[in-house]
């Protein structure tokens, strides 16, 4: 894989990581199971807030909170992508 990234323009592999950076933002936060801040708030809310929440009812409640991240990091990944082209 290194091989094909050898001639990419610094700019373009600076986007690329950006990217993915934004797809570890967006997808550990999806479960309550994916990143150590979504598996604390998970306990939290199970622990002091209401014993029967259920992962079902964490994605039903995060998925809104996702999808504007997912659309902030876009705007901003595409202005960077603007600035150095």
């Amino acid at each position: 894989a290194t091989g094909a990234l050898r001639d990419l323009d610094r700019s373009a592999m600076y986007l690329f990581a950006l990217a993915q950076i934004r797809g570890y933002a967006v997808g550990g936060c999806w479960t309550n199971i994916g990143s150590a801040q979504s598996v604390v708030a998970f306990a939290f809310i199970k622990r002091n807030v209401d014993e029967h929440y259920t992962p079902v009812q964490w994605i039903k409640e995060m998925t809104p909170v996702i999808i504007e991240i997912l659309a902030v990091l876009a705007v901003v990944i595409y202005i960077e992508g603007a600035l150095l082209g």
